[in-house]
């Protein structure tokens, strides 16, 4: 995966303009823009995935605009699948707008809805253990982040999963139930998706079979990634 610009040159800029399609359900994002002022980046690795191929190991950079809770996803979060999105904005109540271009140039924007439920808290099966540990990186201007770790416990299997999770003032669930969407683009791996929406996923390593697939929280680093969203 290509690694996010703003680490190369700090601002990322970008103006995107899209003509209203026949989704009038779009319509209350049509002629806004929108300034996503933070990008948040994981790193994974997929032992199931062949070295050298596509989604074995790489970066996960979403974009994110605190004043509205909106995450923007781009191709350096889901990579090469959806080879036909521009960008997913989703938002804390399920609602997803997805930007495309089809193979004749024309573009559109299509909203999709799912049920995010509420999660309060942690379930009996994340067993906390005393070893916390800090991610980030707060030379990019954000504070660590502290962790606290659990073990999942697969009664019925041999999984074994080992992770850390934090406590942030942001409504995560657009992130986490991303894949859950029913369209081509889709995260390289999955986030855990039964945690309550202010819990981050700082490291998460799950070996099943032998193999291991894991994530980890980078850092948060400042942003400009603007889109300015135009209808007729």
């Amino acid at each position: 995966m290509a690694r996010p610009v703003i680490r190369l040159i700090g601002i990322l800029t970008m103006s995107v303009c899209f003509a209203a399609s026949a989704n009038e359900r779009a319509a209350t994002f049509v002629r806004s823009e929108l300034l996503f002022t933070q990008v948040w980046v994981w790193e994974y690795q997929n032992e199931w995935i062949p070295e050298n191929e596509p989604g074995h190991k790489g970066e996960i950079a979403i974009y994110y605009h605190p004043e509205k809770d909106f995450w923007l996803f781009t191709q350096e979060a889901y990579g090469i699948s959806g080879e036909m999105t521009d960008w997913i904005i989703g938002k804390p109540d399920g609602e997803y707008l997805i930007a495309s271009t089809d193979e004749y140039g024309k573009k559109k924007i299509e909203k999709l809805s799912i049920t995010i439920p509420e999660t309060d808290s942690l379930n009996e099966l994340f067993l906390p253990q005393k070893e916390p540990m800090s991610f980030g990186n707060p030379d990019l201007g954000f504070p660590l982040i502290r962790g606290e770790k659990y073990v999942l416990n697969y009664q019925e299997t041999l999984d074994k999963t080992i992770l850390y999770l934090g406590k942030v003032a942001v409504d995560l669930s657009p992130v986490y139930y991303f894949n859950q969407l029913n369209i081509d683009a889709k995260l390289p791996v999955d986030f855990l998706s039964n945690i309550p929406a202010n819990k981050i996923v700082l490291s998460d390593s799950t070996t099943s079979a032998g193999k291991n697939i894991s994530l980890r929280f980078k850092y948060i680093s400042h942003a400009e990634y603007y889109l300015l969203l135009s209808g007729k």
